[in-house]
C-alpha cells in the first residue's frame, strides 16, 4: 500500500506506508502450495515517526521478525522475534521499556500478522 499522492492525513501529517515482498518464483509455478517461494517482507511507515518491520520466511514459515520504531532520540525501540516450528524460541528487546510496542507475549500477534501478509502476497497473483 502506498500513499501515491503523498497527501497528509488528519492529525498525522505526511504519511506513507510501503509493503515490499521478495520471492523466488511465482507461486503458481512452484511445487506445493506456493507459499514456500515467499522469502522476505518489508513494511515501512513514515509519518512523524519511522517504523520498519521485516519478516523472514523459510519454507513458507516465519522464522524471524524485526521491528524498529523511531520517534526521535528519546523513543527508539527495536524488537526481534525468532521462531521455529511456529513457536517463539527467542525474543530480544532494545530501547525504551517505558511504553513498549511489543512484549514476548505478542509473539502470536506477530505470527498472525505474518500469516495475513503472506495471504495478501498469495492473493496478488
Amino acid at each position: 500500500m502506498v500513499n501515491s499522492g503523498n497527501l497528509s492525513w488528519r492529525a498525522v501529517g505526511g504519511y506513507q506506508k510501503t509493503t515490499t515482498f521478495w520471492y523466488t518464483d511465482e507461486p503458481y509455478l512452484a511445487d506445493g502450495a506456493g507459499k514456500s517461494v515467499l522469502k522476505f517482507i518489508s513494511v515501512k511507515s513514515e509519518a512523524t515517526y519511522n517504523e520498519n518491520q521485516e519478516y523472514l520466511f523459510e519454507d513458507g514459515k516465519l522464522i524471524f521478525y524485526f521491528y524498529h520504531f523511531d520517534y526521535g532520540e528519546e523513543d527508539i525501540q527495536e524488537y526481534r522475534f525468532y521462531f521455529k516450528d511456529e513457536k517463539l524460541i527467542r525474543y530480544l528487546q532494545k530501547g525504551s521499556e517505558e511504553n513498549p510496542r511489543y512484549t514476548r507475549g505478542d509473539a502470536h500477534k506477530v505470527y498472525d500478522n505474518a500469516e495475513q501478509l503472506s495471504k495478501s502476497f498469495m492473493e496478488s497473483f
